[in-house]
Order: C-alpha cells, then sequence, then structure tokens
C-alpha cells in the first residue's frame, strides 16, 4: 500500500493484487463451501477489493479484501456494526458469514465474507422508478430505520466493536472513519470515544490544523517521502485552510459551549450511515429494497450529527417540476441530461418533505433535533470542508457574516444548495 496526496485528500493505493486462488481457498476453507468453487472479481471501493465466491450449490458469498489502512479496528468494527443494526433494527443488510482481522493468512490482506445479497443499486433504475409511489415507498423504509436507531441511542462518539459481554447497548470505542484514517494519521490527536460532539469537533479541528501545517512544510520538498502525489499542493489554499481552521476555533464556544455542569458522562449518540447513497441501496425488479450495503466506518455520531437527512436525499431545492417536451432531444428523440438533472432535484425536494412527514409520525423528537440544530451541522461541514479549495470561499463568507452581527444570515447548507456565497 501507498498514501498518494490528491486535492480530495490522502488516499490509500493498492501496490500489489491480491491473489484470487488465495482468497478463495482461504474463504472456501473458512466457510465450509461446497466444491467446485470460482471467485470472480466484483468491484473495488477506497479501501477494498470485492470478489463473488460461487460454490457448486450456487451459493454466493461476497468476499471483501481490505487495505490496512486501520488494521484490525476497521474489520472489526464493520462486524460489530452490521451485527448490531441487524440485531436492533429491521433494515436488511449483508449477514457476516466469517471474518479475519489480521493479515496472518495465504491472502495477506484483512477479509470479510459475507452473503450476497439480492438486487441492484437504486441509482442503476432510479430513472425507471414510477415516482412518487415506489420511490417514497423506499423513503418510508429509511425513514422507519432512522426511527429505530433513535430508540437504540447509544452512549458517547466513536465506533461500535465487539465485547466480551454482551453489547447489545452499544460497545463505543475510538473512531474508524475517513477523517481520522486519512486525515494524516495524527497519533496525538485523540481517536475517541469522545464524551461530547465539541470534544468531537475540537479533535478534528486539531487534526486539520496539524494536517495542514505538515502539507506546508512539504511544499516544494521533492525529496519528501510523506507520500506519492498526484497533485501539486497549493500553498494559498493551505494558508487560507489555517485561516479558516483559527476562525472556527474561535467560534467554538457559540456552537459547541462548555457544559455548564462539568459532567463527564458521554452523551447519546445514533448510528449514522454517512455514506447512504444511490448506489449502496439495493433495490428489486420492483424498486423495492432488498438491502443496504457498505457499513465500513460507519460511527455512532451525536444527535444533532445524526439526525439529518440521509445522504440520498440531500440535493438542490428544486419545487418546478421540468416539462420534458421544452428541453433539447438529439436526433434519436432522447432528451437532454439537464432534463434528468433537474427532475432529480424535484423529486428530491418532494422525497425530503415526504421523510420529514415520515419522520413525524414516528419520531416527533428526531424533526425537533433535526429543525432546532441546523447551525451546529454547519459548522460540522465547515470543519470537515475547512481544507477542500471549492468550499473555502464561501465558508469564509459564511463566516464574516456572522462576524458581521447581522441576522438571520444563510447557513452554509443553504448557500451551498443555492449556490450563493
Amino acid at each position: 500500500m501507498t498514501w498518494v496526496r490528491t486535492i480530495w485528500g490522502l488516499e490509500p493505493r493498492w501496490t500489489i493484487t491480491p491473489n484470487e486462488t488465495a482468497i478463495l481457498e482461504t474463504v472456501k476453507t473458512a466457510l465450509d463451501l461446497a466444491e467446485p468453487c470460482k471467485i470472480e472479481f466484483l468491484a473495488q471501493g477506497a479501501f477494498n477489493k470485492l470478489y463473488t465466491i460461487t460454490s457448486s450449490q450456487n451459493q454466493q458469498v461476497v468476499a471483501r479484501v481490505t487495505l490496512p489502512i486501520d488494521p484490525k479496528w476497521k474489520t472489526l468494527s464493520e462486524v460489530a456494526t452490521l451485527d448490531w443494526v441487524s440485531e436492533n433494527t429491521s433494515l436488511p443488510v449483508p449477514r457476516v458469514l466469517g471474518y479475519r482481522a489480521d493479515r496472518c493468512t495465504a491472502i495477506g490482506f484483512e477479509w470479510i465474507a459475507m452473503e450476497k445479497m439480492p438486487g441492484k443499486p437504486w441509482a442503476d433504475v432510479w430513472q425507471t422508478i414510477s415516482f412518487p409511489a415506489r420511490k417514497k415507498k423506499l423513503v418510508s423504509r429509511i425513514a422507519l430505520f432512522c426511527s429505530e436507531t433513535f430508540d437504540k441511542q447509544l452512549r458517547g462518539i466513536g465506533n461500535i466493536f465487539p465485547a466480551p459481554a454482551t453489547w447489545a447497548d452499544g460497545f463505543v470505542d475510538e473512531f474508524v472513519n475517513s477523517a481520522f484514517i486519512t486525515n494524516g494519521f495524527q497519533r496525538d490527536i485523540p481517536r475517541g470515544p469522545f464524551a461530547s460532539a465539541r470534544e468531537w469537533i475540537q479533535a478534528r479541528l486539531d487534526m486539520a490544523e496539524l494536517d495542514c501545517r505538515k502539507r506546508l512544510s512539504l511544499v516544494g520538498d521533492d525529496d519528501s517521502s510523506d507520500s506519492d502525489s498526484d497533485e501539486e499542493e497549493d500553498p494559498e489554499d493551505l494558508e487560507t485552510a489555517l485561516l479558516i481552521i483559527a476562525k472556527l476555533k474561535h467560534r467554538l464556544d457559540d456552537f459547541f459551549p462548555p457544559s455548564a455542569s462539568g459532567s463527564t458522562k458521554p452523551e447519546p449518540s445514533i448510528i449514522f450511515h454517512d455514506d447512504l447513497n444511490r448506489h449502496n441501496l439495493l433495490v428489486d425488479e420492483s424498486g423495492a429494497l432488498t438491502a443496504v450495503v457498505d457499513w465500513e466506518c460507519v460511527s455512532a455520531l451525536p444527535l444533532f450529527s445524526a439526525c439529518q437527512y440521509p445522504p440520498f436525499l440531500q440535493g438542490k431545492p428544486n419545487d418546478i417540476e421540468p416539462i420534458k417536451s421544452i428541453y433539447q432531444h438529439d436526433e434519436n428523440g432522447e432528451v437532454a441530461e439537464l432534463y434528468w438533472e433537474h427532475l432529480e432535484y424535484f423529486e428530491l425536494t418532494q422525497l425530503r418533505r415526504f421523510f420529514l412527514d415520515e419522520m413525524r409520525r414516528l419520531q416527533p423528537e428526531w424533526v425537533a433535533i433535526f429543525e432546532s440544530t441546523q447551525r451546529q451541522r454547519d459548522y460540522e461541514l465547515a470543519v470537515a470542508s475547512c481544507d477542500d479549495p471549492f468550499m473555502m470561499r464561501r465558508i469564509l463568507k459564511w463566516l464574516e457574516d456572522m462576524d458581521s452581527g447581522a441576522e438571520n444570515i444563510p447557513g452554509l447548507e443553504e448557500r451551498i444548495d443555492n449556490g450563493t456565497l
């Protein structure tokens, strides 16, 4: 494995290709699959390679081979999270059939074997699924899951792991997510579990600052062995990021005040799938949900962060339904892609309203938290995007408007949705 610095941050890259024969033999033996078996490459994610293994009895399993980006902890947390979701909610998720949280196998990498779930990604059939009936039905299904996780709140902010004894209430420990994995590996920055949202945000700000300062010190250093690089760092962007971080730290108390009681009791948290996009929602031919996949790095987050729209519902607001006939069509009669983009924004706007209506029915307290914590979500968005060159101007203008003392200024998320500063 090697790390490559891109405009989006550090990214891990494979330097060798896992041996498919070793994967097949290891998983076949561990799961006692009937001979003969065959293996096929399925897909590749940011940290993993996925393979389908099929036995002579047509039993299919998915083997996920993972890079050692966070040895042991990432695998253990994913297994525990899938088990927890399966035991505590009605959401269909893959069942873990076997795993190894170390590299002492013929594969040479950690691995997880899961049952292969039926269906295809919702993204592949989005345009063909009827609106609103079928799409609303899926949204209603996800709202139920959000209600169930709200009912099963944990304590502390971090990832969950298997515990020696029963862990029905969750065993929350250190964070295993992309922000802590890819942001420079500052091991002197605490990784949790955090007792409060303030501690969590403070650690992320400290981590971002150390990372930016390190990257700034390496600008122009051709002998640096920190990582290979696809992109040349812009020192002005890094200086701007440090300015944003300083301003955010200055305002931390405004958004996350210190506990007046001085209590160290961990605050409530909720399991939140922050990569719940349409590619990770599997559906059948009718558009009904068959599974939710890709649970690596899913964490227990503070209530203000977890009580928000699922990622697949996020998008620009649009209350005007596009009229297909007024858009350009090609020589084959196919409508321009712009129509589908506008239709997607329109449908998502309606589905977000429906999602909130469902949550009001299922979990009114969830909605109350959602409606009262937009400021905190804006702040967290600024923390997560502080070194993003495409976000810096918008964050700075948002901070400047707050410093001016003006009332009713647009929030950061609102500015992004509306395409304004």
